[in-house]
C-alpha cells in the first residue's frame, strides 16, 4: 500500500485535522478524570476523606465518630454506621445525635448547580 504524500495529507479537510488535535487531549483529560474518580473509591482514599470530614467538623466544634463511613462518588450517596455527634465543649453531656445506620443520596443536578440537596435518605 502506498503511503500518503505530504500533499495528500495537506489536502485533508481542516475540520478533520482540527477535530483530531482537539479530540485526543479532551479524551485524555476525560480518562484522567475517570481514573481519579475510580481512585476515590479505594479504601485508602475513603479513610483520607473520612479524616478530612472529621477535621472539618472539628474546626466547626463538632465531634463526629463513626464505625463505618462509605460513599459512592458515581451515585453521590453515603452509608454511615454507628454515628455519634457531640460537642467537645460539653464532654460529659450525651451525644446530640446517635444513629445505628444512615443512608443518603444527593441530587446530581443540584450539586452541579452548587447546591447540596438531599434526594433521599434513611435513618
Amino acid at each position: 500500500m502506498a503511503e500518503l504524500s505530504a500533499t495528500d495529507r495537506a489536502s485533508r479537510p481542516l475540520g478533520r485535522r482540527l477535530l483530531r488535535w482537539i479530540g485526543f487531549p479532551v479524551a485524555g483529560v476525560a480518562a484522567l478524570i475517570l481514573l481519579a474518580l475510580i481512585a476515590l473509591q479505594t479504601p485508602p482514599a475513603r479513610r483520607f476523606v473520612e479524616r478530612k470530614v472529621t477535621e472539618f467538623l472539628a474546626r466547626q466544634e463538632i465531634t463526629f465518630a463513626s464505625e463505618g463511613f462509605r460513599y459512592n462518588v458515581f451515585g453521590l450517596g453515603a452509608d454511615l454506621r454507628n454515628v455519634r455527634v457531640f460537642s467537645p465543649r460539653l464532654p460529659d453531656a450525651p451525644p446530640f445525635l446517635e444513629l445505628d445506620a444512615a443512608r443518603f443520596d444527593l441530587s446530581t443536578w443540584q450539586l452541579i448547580r452548587g447546591r447540596y440537596v438531599l434526594d433521599s435518605g434513611t435513618v
